[in-house]
């Protein structure tokens, strides 16, 4: 009889997030961008956006949006990340 072996999802995610971090991609999220372009601005990977997606729209901490994950920022550049 064979075993079934465990596999463990996202083990190469970085689901450590700053305080900061979950802010800033909030205020991303309503503004309407995608989770592509928050990745880029956050400067984390996609996966990591993507978890952290999945996490605050659970949650409900972020609202609905027309366009879910990919939002309607088409088009738009991201914006500078102020110092």
């Amino acid at each position: 009889m064979s075993k079934d072996r465990l596999y463990i999802a996202l083990t190469k995610c970085n689901l450590d997030w700053k305080e900061s971090e979950v802010k800033r991609f909030r205020e991303y999220w309503d503004q309407g961008y995608s989770f592509m372009a928050i990745a880029k601005m956050l400067k984390r990977s996609q996966k990591d956006v993507l978890a952290l997606t999945l996490d605050q729209t659970t949650e409900g901490l972020v609202s609905w949006r027309h366009g879910g994950a990919i939002g309607d920022e088409w088009g738009r550049k991201p914006v500078k990340k102020s110092s």
